[in-house]
Formats: C-alpha cells, sequence, structure tokens
C-alpha cells in the first residue's frame, strides 16, 4: 500500500518528466519550423512562405489556446498536493517551477512563431519583447526608436518585421556590438527603415558569396518578395547598417 509520502513523489516525478517532455516536444517543433523557412525562403516562392506564416500563427494558437489550459491545470492539481515535511515542500516547489517555466517557454514560442498584432500594428509592434528575449542582460542595448508608421498591407508588416527580427539576431549572434539602433521614416514616397550597430563589421559581398542559407539570404529574399530595395553597408571594424526601403503610396 503506497503512502502519502510515496503518492506524492510519484507525482511530482511525473509532473517534472511532463515538463521535460513538452520542452524536447516544442524545441523540436521550432527547429523544424526554423528548418522549413530557410528552404522556403531559398525557394522564392512567395505562396508557400505565406501558408508557413500561417501555419507558424496556427502552432502559436494551439500552443496558448490548448497546451495554456492543461498546464495550468497541471500546477492546481500540484500545488493542491499536501506535503508534510520539509522535503516534500521542497519538491512540490520544485514541481511548480518547472511548470511555471513551461508555461513561460511556451508563452515566448507562441510570440515569435506568429506576431498576430503586426497585422494591425507596425512591424516596431513587439520587438521590444523579442529584444527582451534574444539578449541577455549584460547583452549590448538595443533602441527602437518610435515611429508613426503609414499604412501598409498586412503582409509587407510581417515581412519588415521578420526582417527586423533577423538583423536583431544577426546583430547579437554575430557583431559582438555594444549598441544598436532601429529607426524608421518616410521619404519620397517609401518607407525606410534603419538598423545601426557598432560592432565589428564583415565584408558584405564575400560574406554572402561564402556562406549559404545564412541570416542575410533570408533577409534578401524577403526584400525581393516586398520588392523592395535592402541595401547593407558594413566594412570590418566599422560596425553595420541595414536600409530597407519599400515603395508606398
Amino acid at each position: 500500500m503506497q503512502t502519502p509520502e510515496n503518492m506524492l513523489l510519484l507525482s511530482m516525478g511525473l509532473a517534472i518528466l511532463l515538463v521535460l517532455a513538452l520542452l524536447g516536444y516544442f524545441g523540436f517543433i521550432l527547429y523544424k519550423m526554423h528548418e522549413q523557412q530557410l528552404q522556403l525562403l531559398k525557394s522564392r516562392d512567395e505562396n508557400r512562405l505565406a501558408a508557413a506564416e500561417q501555419e507558424r500563427e496556427l502552432i502559436a494558437l494551439d500552443l496558448h489556446d490548448d497546451l495554456g489550459p492543461i498546464l495550468t491545470a497541471a500546477r492546481y492539481k500540484v500545488y493542491s498536493l499536501p506535503a508534510i515535511d520539509e522535503r516534500e515542500k521542497e519538491l512540490k516547489e520544485e514541481a511548480l517551477s518547472h511548470i511555471q517555466l513551461v508555461v513561460q517557454r511556451i508563452k515566448t514560442w507562441a510570440d515569435q512563431l506568429a506576431a498576430p498584432a503586426v497585422l494591425q500594428q507596425s512591424p516596431f509592434h513587439q520587438l521590444a519583447e523579442y529584444v527582451v528575449q534574444i539578449t541577455p542582460a549584460s547583452a549590448m542595448k538595443i533602441e527602437i526608436m518610435p515611429f508613426n508608421f503609414p499604412e501598409i498591407k498586412s503582409n509587407q508588416s510581417i515581412h519588415i518585421h521578420r526582417m527586423l527580427q533577423e538583423i536583431i539576431h544577426n546583430a547579437v549572434k554575430h557583431a559582438k556590438a555594444e549598441s544598436m539602433v532601429i529607426y524608421g521614416q518616410v521619404k519620397d514616397k517609401q518607407l525606410i527603415i534603419t538598423s545601426i550597430d557598432d560592432g565589428i563589421g564583415f565584408e558584405v559581398g564575400k560574406t554572402e558569396r561564402q556562406t549559404k542559407g545564412n541570416g542575410l539570404q533570408n533577409l534578401r529574399t524577403r526584400a525581393r518578395l516586398l520588392k523592395a530595395v535592402l541595401l547593407i553597408e558594413s566594412k570590418p571594424g566599422e560596425g553595420t547598417k541595414h536600409i530597407i526601403k519599400l515603395p508606398i503610396s
């Protein structure tokens, strides 16, 4: 006959295994989604890329609407388990902490997979949250300057948003910069978005010729789908500037 202590330990163990399984499962999903997106970008197929964006949004909704309530229920059940001594209390707190971690991870993944607010708002919307997620506390300072965006199509807004995410990601991963600024303006019937970092810089042409499947190719593909101009100005030791010029009415 199992004692209350054994039942509690078993419940804690099952809760921890559930957390680990969920983390592994969704990590695998994100990896496959990233690989799929790279292949779609290389194929230059706008319709398939749009379908991929829709699939990202559906997965994000499933993460939020289906798994969120399940984890909340699991957290409540673990919280309701009795804890007789200090060891059981510690195990209970650890299990609750693991479940809370999964909830936070799911929210982060859902935000990264789909940015539904971008459909109604500017490409700058939610970039600040992305910066918090991608940069550690001691990393470079990234300033996103407020800008009153003109009305553009939803697919244009999503493409620009993804481009800015890629630019920030590349700067954090490769540039070794201390600061970065992103701002927008309207000039000569063009929406112009500029990013500047003070990182180590690189030889643009050489890097694009030698590196296959990297973030620069993703940026070029999205710019081509937007019928926009993408300028990348950089030299070793002089930082990097990205300029996106999108024609608008």
